[in-house]
């Protein structure tokens, strides 16, 4: 879903520079999000199965200009069908992890020649340049281009598309549990129970990543001694959500804006070796973010935020309790947080920029000497 947001957004920023741009999305709550996320000028379709006759079909029937792949989405039999068809192949956000890396460098020769007709690569970080570079790309297609990420909408004083109180918000904080994957909860909850003594107004928002856990995340908080409401569950205002214990978020898409509102986000996939997820997104929006120890597949962002004084680490629920508490005691500092956030908002939007700007104009390039 990652890839889907972050290839909208792309499509988005192309879209900006009369492009057209087409976004595809390899699972249905991704194919949702960037149906519903990006409807100017890019319209949305599902990933056809990486098999000869489905790329064909979809190559034909777009005739694209080019093809865009985001992080690591490198199908074999689309690449084979976008050279067949003389599409230039593009890869933004490019990453190659740690633990991945020792799997390419077992078949090197195999992705050499699958990835033989990207035309280049804009690579998020020099480390996994490097690691690209070393499964024997050619350098002069390789760049170390920076983070593209989904960047959330700047917060505002006004009620936001779900109508999230401001004023309660201060009294009653809010601490944000996004994208919690299995065995992380019960850590949340370890430190949410720790906390009550000092913050009893304390609100904690849990949203499971995958939409099959959300009983399962219900029955946990039960376990734990709470009467857990499923965000599904309270109709009206959002205003009577607020002042609910525990709250379990069975919606998909609206988690951004969710981490606007909060006092505190956690970040999830991070207290268990899942690799982390997006942290820049609460950090963003001016909200203090707290992250586990596995960041292995955000490390660039996490380092950015703890860097910036945005995020704290944490390794246990102890060390998750005093972070959040400290984050709920300096409140006071949210300015001098968000004038950050925004500096590292705008370093991230040239990013975008950079990349769209550069493509567009080897697109341009390429279409010279095709006419040449």
């Amino acid at each position: 879903m990652g890839e889907a947001r972050v290839g909208g957004y792309f499509a988005h920023a192309l879209a900006e520079r009369n492009a057209p741009a087409i976004a595809s999305a390899m699972t249905e709550p991704g194919f949702r999000l960037c149906r519903d996320a990006y409807p100017g000028g890019t319209s949305c379709f599902r990933v056809p199965f990486d098999l000869p006759g489905p790329v064909r079909r979809v190559l034909s029937h777009f005739r694209p200009r080019a093809l865009v792949l985001v992080e690591t989405e490198w199908w074999p039999n689309l690449l084979r069908g976008a050279a067949a068809f003389g599409v230039p192949v593009f890869v933004i956000n490019g990453r190659i992890s740690r633990k991945a890396y020792r799997r390419y460098r077992l078949s090197a020769p195999y992705w050499r020649a699958v990835l033989r007709g990207v035309e280049f690569f804009y690579m998020r970080s020099e480390a996994d340049a490097d690691r690209l570079i070393s499964l024997g790309i050619d350098r002069i297609r390789v760049t170390a281009a920076g983070l593209l990420k989904v960047l959330p909408p700047v917060r505002s004083s006004e009620t936001g598309r779900l109508g999230l109180p401001g004023a309660d918000r201060e009294v009653t904080p809010i601490w944000v549990a996004g994208c919690t994957r299995s065995g992380e909860e019960p850590i949340i909850l370890e430190a949410f129970r720790a906390l009550q003594g000092e913050f009893d107004s304390l609100c904690l928002w849990l949203a499971p990543r995958h939409p099959e856990r959300f009983s399962e995340v219900v029955a946990l908080a039960r376990r734990a001694g709470y009467q857990p409401v499923r965000w599904s569950e309270v109709q009206g205002p959002i205003s009577q959500k607020v002042g609910i214990p525990v709250v379990v978020i069975d919606e998909m898409g609206i988690l951004a804006e969710l981490y606007g509102w909060a006092a505190v986000a956690f970040v999830g996939g991070s207290m268990r070796p899942f690799g982390g997820h997006n942290p820049l997104e609460p950090a963003l929006a001016g909200t203090m973010v707290v992250f586990g120890p596995h960041m292995e597949e955000q490390h660039e962002a996490a380092a950015m935020l703890l860097d910036a004084g945005l995020a704290l680490q944490v390794q246990d629920a102890p060390s998750l309790a005093k972070a959040v508490a400290a984050m709920l005691r300096s409140r006071c500092k949210a300015e001098v947080r968000q004038v950050r956030a925004d500096e590292l908002r705008e370093r991230l939007l040239r990013v975008r920029s950079r990349v769209a700007d550069d493509l567009i104009a080897r697109l341009k390039a390429l279409d010279s000497g095709r006419v040449g």
